[in-house]
């Protein structure tokens, strides 16, 4: 249907270059103006009803109806289309992933020997929500066109995924017109716009309607040195090139572009050294994404917020990891949270009682779980000792001693503090005990002779 033919009613869904798809009193049709529907038209579009093609739309009904050849879908009433949906999606890295899905769906349409898909963005639609949407066809067969003009008043974004041999009146290849019109799609993902041409038909007859370089996208200009972005857009060139033979005849190459890009972490791995601030942002895309992808992504986010130094960031990453965290990796996300907590308290002197809490909340979460070592206990008494819980500290150090008796700084920290509480008979017991143990662990190399003295020197001091 053209500009000047009058539009049924119904809202819009999209006039592309097989018709106008619109919503007409609760049913999904697609009007074409009946000039284009040849014959051959009709052939193709009765073997289309006879055969049920996967993630295709089933057509129910089609005929002459008003000034219009219509074909009615069995569609369901929560259907939109790919292009309402783009438009929709503020992030581009989501766009793209709603075309890698499109790039699964034709891997499905192409094995099911259908003929010529029409990749136009209002052609194919989207069913349910979230991680649950899949992909759909609207099938049409190719319409006959005596001129390129019978194309006119079309949306520009339907103009641009129609390869440049079909406006020109070539003869062409269905598959390698899919696949031009799949690069085309990445690119409106990507948010390319139009040239903004005088005559878009004949800046598409060259392949020149859609501006596909980064400076024209919505891509942020920190990611346009990544090898990943440039990749992309290389391979959207190739797939959108001029000369059909230099199309890639399936949509591998793409998909795998895409997931390069819409893998945040991946992204954010680049410009961690030479930009923590861009890596932040782009881990901060992946809000709703599925758990444990965004697990990974806050894991990252909390690694390079304490690599900066902004260790309150780092924890806040962390809570929101664990919240989502399921139960076999919960322990590492809460020996993580320990480790920043523990950095928080021992660095900002001024703010340790805000942390002391949380931190020994974690601490005797994990030590139940400790298998070796007494870092743990260690650090509880340092917390205890600060916030004057005396008793409990001299508790956590015991423990620890009996965790690892090779480490003399736990003797000399309970020897200091039972001096400190003014028990002195304890003092000097544990400085004993450091004087016995002293030639042991020298004899089992856990000790260098030449520290000897100085530990000795220490503990007389206490």
């Amino acid at each position: 249907m053209t500009a000047d033919d009058p539009a049924p009613p119904g809202e819009v869904l999209g006039r592309t270059g097989r018709g106008v798809l619109r919503r007409d009193s609760g049913h999904l049709v697609r009007d074409i103006d009946p000039r284009l529907c040849d014959e051959g038209f009709r052939t193709r579009l009765a073997e289309l009803r006879a055969r049920n093609h996967p993630r295709t739309l089933m057509v129910v009904a089609d005929g002459p109806a008003r000034e219009a050849y219509r074909i009615e879908y069995d569609a369901p009433s929560e259907c939109r289309t790919l292009g309402s949906e783009l438009a929709a999606q503020p992030l581009w890295t989501e766009r793209l992933k709603l075309v890698a899905a499109v790039c699964d769906a034709l891997e499905v349409w192409h094995g099911s020997r259908l003929a010529s898909v029409n990749l136009g963005p209002s052609d194919v639609l989207l069913i349910g929500q979230g991680a649950e949407t899949t992909v759909w066809l609207a099938p049409c067969p190719p319409v006959r066109l005596s001129s390129a003009y019978d194309l006119s008043g079309i949306d520009w974004q339907s103009l641009a995924a129609i390869a440049p041999e079909v406006i020109r009146g070539l003869a062409s290849d269905g598959r390698i017109e899919d696949m031009y019109a799949l690069g085309t799609l990445a690119a409106l993902a990507i948010g390319c716009g139009c040239v903004g041409a005088e005559d878009l038909l004949e800046a598409q007859a060259r392949g020149a309607l859609l501006r596909t370089g980064p400076a024209a996208s919505e891509i942020q200009p920190f990611l346009h040195g990544c090898s990943p972005i440039e990749t992309l857009f290389a391979t959207i060139r190739r797939y959108r090139d001029h000369t059909v033979d230099a199309r890639p005849t399936d949509a591998d190459d793409l998909r795998r572009a895409i997931y390069a890009v819409t893998d945040l972490a991946g992204l954010a791995q680049q410009l961690r050294t030479v930009d923590p601030a861009a890596a932040l942002t782009v881990l901060g895309w992946g809000v709703g994404r599925d758990a444990t992808e965004r697990i990974a992504q806050l894991r990252l986010a909390a690694e390079i917020s304490a690599e900066t130094g902004d260790l309150p960031a780092a924890l806040n990453h962390l809570d929101e990891a664990i919240a989502l965290t399921p139960d076999q990796t919960y322990v590492a996300d809460r020996r993580r949270r320990c480790d920043v907590l523990w950095r928080l308290w021992s660095q900002q002197a001024e703010d340790r009682d805000s942390w002391a809490s949380l931190l020994l909340d974690d601490l005797r979460y994990l030590q139940p779980l400790e298998t070796r070592g007494a870092e743990l206990w260690i650090r509880e008494a340092e917390v205890l000792e600060h916030r004057r819980d005396y008793d409990a500290a001299l508790h956590a150090l015991y423990t620890a001693d009996e965790r690892d008796a090779a480490r003399l700084t736990i003797l000399f920290r309970s020897a200091r503090l039972w001096r400190q509480v003014g028990n002195h008979a304890n003092a000097e017991r544990v400085k004993a005990l450091a004087r016995r143990r002293i030639p042991t662990l020298v004899a089992t190399g856990d000790l260098a002779e030449g520290a000897v003295q100085r530990w000795l020197d220490d503990f007389d001091a206490v």
